[in-house]
This record gives C-alpha cells, sequence and structure tokens, in this order.
C-alpha cells in the first residue's frame, strides 16, 4: 500500500482531493527531483489550486505521474475503441481545465533495474516500511 509520510493511505488522501465539479482525472503526482531512480524529463507542471498542465516542447517538466488516480467515467465519452494511451484523455482534461494533482508526500521509486530495485529497497528498509 502507498502510504504517505505520516503513514497514511495515499488514497484517501485522493479520495478527499476529489471534486467531482472542477475534476475529471486526478492524479497522485511526485517531484521529478525526489522521485527516486526517474530518469525522465517530467509529466506535467502544476498550478497552485492543483490544475495540471504540459508543455511537450519543455525540456522538463517539475512533476511526475505516480501511477494512481481517480478517473470520472465522463472523461471516457468519445474514447477511441481500439486501444489507445491515457495521455489522449489526460490532454483532453487538460485543455477543459479538468486535470488536477496532488503532490505526494512520501517515497516514490522508478524500479526498472536492479539498481533502482536494490534503492528503493534500501529506503524501505530505512524508513521501516
Amino acid at each position: 500500500m502507498l502510504l504517505t509520510e505520516r503513514g497514511r493511505p495515499v488514497v484517501e488522501r485522493l479520495a478527499e482531493a476529489w471534486d467531482e465539479a472542477t475534476t475529471d482525472v486526478l492524479m497522485l503526482l511526485q517531484p521529478r527531483d525526489a522521485a527516486g531512480g526517474f530518469r525522465g524529463r517530467g509529466d506535467f507542471f502544476l498550478e497552485d489550486g492543483g490544475r495540471l498542465w504540459r508543455d511537450r516542447a519543455a525540456p522538463s517538466m517539475p512533476m511526475v505521474f505516480a501511477s494512481l488516480q481517480i478517473v470520472h467515467p465522463r472523461l471516457f465519452e468519445g474514447a477511441p475503441a481500439e486501444p489507445f494511451s491515457m495521455n489522449v484523455l489526460w490532454d483532453r482534461a487538460a485543455v477543459a481545465g479538468r486535470l488536477r494533482g496532488i503532490v505526494h508526500d512520501g517515497g516514490w521509486f522508478t524500479v526498472d533495474t536492479p539498481e533502482n530495485l536494490a534503492a528503493a529497497s534500501a529506503w524501505l528498509a530505512h524508513h521501516g516500511a
């Protein structure tokens, strides 16, 4: 279970932050500089109030999608019938101003190499998880 730094389930934080009136997608985010093992350029910019946007021409973006989200079913209206990237729907929500995020306050790691697995394991051992 993904927890906050204070030992609270992240899903609870997401549920409390959800606002159906203003949001189609609510994402958990990790600051790129605090995302263990992450080597990408980041995914989003975060404004005050939680609104997300991105600039694909930017050399980097400060927030990384941390793989947990709440999505309103209305976002899937008119979605392609064949398999597609969620980026299509995220971009739609961003243009409408309905893509939002909250920042995770605990550890988060990309575990895609033996080295990153070792770093994540060491962090977990040190933090008692």
